[in-house]
């Protein structure tokens, strides 16, 4: 269990506050994360995996002009999504994660390209990651950095 997502629940715990993930390249990682602490059941209801386009636009109401103008790997379309997640669950605080984990090609230079967006009780950031390693490490890399960013971020402004 990741005492970082320990600390984080304890926290929203105590401020009585709830939270949701909207993920895309983490594919439910982090609500997984976040959930293998005893008790997660209290501060979170909901999450969102949303790979697609698509699905961005129909579940989190990402805007079709954001993700053609910016595409879905943007510090615009994790606003968004993180924005959007937490009126959807009303939550308090929403994490969003969008980026290229790695696919076939090992030398394509986008691998590891990941935005986490924090929305703490109406105070929006996003966060630009450059992660290292194969497809697997860049996701779990993404989630550790999202807890991180998200407690930062909850410490501040909850």
């Amino acid at each position: 269990m990741s005492e970082t997502a320990q600390e984080l629940f304890d926290i929203l715990s105590e401020k009585k506050a709830t939270i949701t993930f909207a993920e895309s390249c983490t594919a439910g990682l982090l609500s997984g994360r976040f959930v293998d602490v005893p008790g997660a059941s209290n501060v979170f209801s909901l999450g969102f995996v949303t790979y697609s386009d698509m699905i961005k636009r129909k579940i989190l109401k990402v805007k079709k002009s954001t993700l053609e103008k910016h595409t879905a790997v943007s510090k615009e379309c994790a606003a968004e999504m993180a924005k959007n997640a937490a009126k959807i669950a009303k939550a308090d605080v929403a994490v969003s994660v969008t980026g290229y984990a790695g696919g076939n090609d090992a030398d394509d230079p986008l691998n590891g390209l990941v935005y986490v967006g924090c929305y703490v009780s109406g105070h929006l950031r996003v966060k630009k990651l450059l992660l290292q390693g194969d497809r697997n490490e860049v996701r779990n890399e993404a989630c550790d950095k999202a807890l991180e960013f998200c407690l930062k971020r909850v410490k501040k402004h909850l």
